[in-house]
């Protein structure tokens, strides 16, 4: 009697419940919604670096003052002051481009840019009681605080 050679169902069952487990822990070990938020959080922290030191070349050029005219105003004091144009925003863009940065950078999930004209970076910039400037990120993930002073 001729024995045929193959797998048994149990053993396909088996060795299918592994592969499963072991995808399962590798996803798990990888978390890729973490590893995004991670990477979005990363480009917010560079963001608000940047435009800080925009902000602090613009002061060291000017003597730690902050010129305003028409295309540029004082900095905000409220800190719930977002950057960008419309309605109770900052707009930075002529104080900074391009003699300082060559373009503002946005939030990666939360923020836009246009032009000019029609911007909403998501940062905020505060000038505290100190006259120091507090450049922070409220969009930032995993309960992290994205903030950055000088």
């Amino acid at each position: 009697m001729r024995r045929l050679r193959g797998f048994t169902l149990v053993e396909l069952m088996v060795a299918s419940a592994v592969a499963i487990i072991l995808a399962v822990a590798i996803i798990t070990a990888i978390n890729p919604v973490r590893q995004f938020s991670n990477a979005r959080n990363t480009q917010r922290r560079s963001d608000v670096n940047v435009i800080l030191n925009g902000v602090g070349q613009r002061l060291t050029d000017n003597r730690a003052s902050w010129p305003t005219d028409a295309d540029c105003a004082a900095l905000p004091t409220a800190a719930t002051t977002t950057i960008g144009t419309g309605l109770g925003k900052y707009d930075i863009y002529d104080c900074l481009v391009p003699l300082y940065i060559s373009a503002l950078p946005y939030d990666p999930s939360a923020g836009s840019f246009t032009d000019k004209t029609n911007y909403d970076l998501n940062y905020r910039i505060i000038k505290d009681a100190n006259n120091r400037v507090v450049v922070d990120a409220p969009s930032a993930e995993l309960s992290v605080t994205i903030s950055v002073t000088r």
